[in-house]
């Protein structure tokens, strides 16, 4: 199995907390499923709309060109250092729904809403610029896995429903993300600001732990444990044993969060 498909079949176990009160888009998702249980013709939800970002300072140097949606259905438009300048971003139309090997790196994304579900993998991402995203939660958590955001900035992001695999993080920002159901296993995250942000809706397992300074965090994140006495640490939560080395799956990382059924 290749690392998106085994990322993906672990995903499918991901849930956290939010459950039990749902985001907004849950909520949002859940209003024409009520109408038309009443009978009522169902409401289409707008997308959210893109935030404002006309008071962010420059973030790295100068885009030197311009990228639009079409441009993500051609393997061959270049994405690096570029600004995308369309208000939302999906995968939709993108054959199997995922960005691989791909280079975004110093491309600006702020402000923009990311659409459905977002897949990215093996994907350099170093010295972008996410703040003021919107990754709403979807019917499976975003994914991307082994992917390079060295420098980049989340500042003031909102991320739903994650997963973060093996992905290079070091020296990234985070100031003011608001992040719900996201979980970081295995990652690189030596220097990443996490000044002032609740990461206690968040898991960190595997490396990640040892290597990160989480003491700035306003709540720190929870973690995952080894499920065995001793055992070394998998990334795996108690409920789940470790895989072995044999098992195709191993180098998957579990994004069951703890406490799970």
């Amino acid at each position: 199995a290749s690392d998106s498909e085994a990322a993906a079949a672990e995903g499918e176990d991901l849930a956290t907390e939010s459950a039990d009160e749902p985001s907004a888009t849950a909520a949002a998702a859940a209003s024409p499923a009520a109408a038309a249980a009443e009978g009522s013709a169902p409401e289409t939800e707008p997308p959210p709309a893109p935030r404002p970002i006309d008071d962010l300072p420059p973030f790295g140097p100068p885009a030197t060109g311009e990228m639009h949606q079409a441009d993500f259905l051609a393997p061959e438009a270049p994405k690096s250092q570029r600004r995308y300048a369309d208000p939302a971003l999906s995968l939709a139309g993108v054959p199997g729904g995922q960005i691989s090997e791909a280079d975004l790196s110093g491309s600006s994304f702020a402000g923009v809403v990311f659409q459905g579900v977002h897949k990215y993998a093996r994907c350099n991402m170093a010295n972008a610029d996410f703040r003021r995203i919107a990754l709403p939660r979807a019917e499976q958590p975003h994914q991307f896995v082994e992917c390079d955001f060295t420098g980049a900035s989340f500042a003031e992001c909102a991320i739903d429903y994650a997963l973060f695999a093996r992905c290079i993080l070091s020296h990234s920002l985070w100031q003011g993300a608001v992040l719900n159901g996201v979980k970081f296993a295995d990652c690189t995250v030596e220097g990443t600001a996490w000044d002032g942000v609740d990461l206690s809706r968040t898991v960190i397992s595997g490396a990640t732990l040892s290597q990160g300074d989480f003491s700035r965090a306003q709540l720190p994140p929870r973690v995952s444990a080894p499920s065995r006495e001793g055992a070394a640490d998998s990334g795996a939560p108690p409920e789940i044993e470790p895989p072995k080395e044999s098992d195709p799956a191993a180098a998957a990382p579990s994004t069951k969060f703890p406490g799970d059924e």
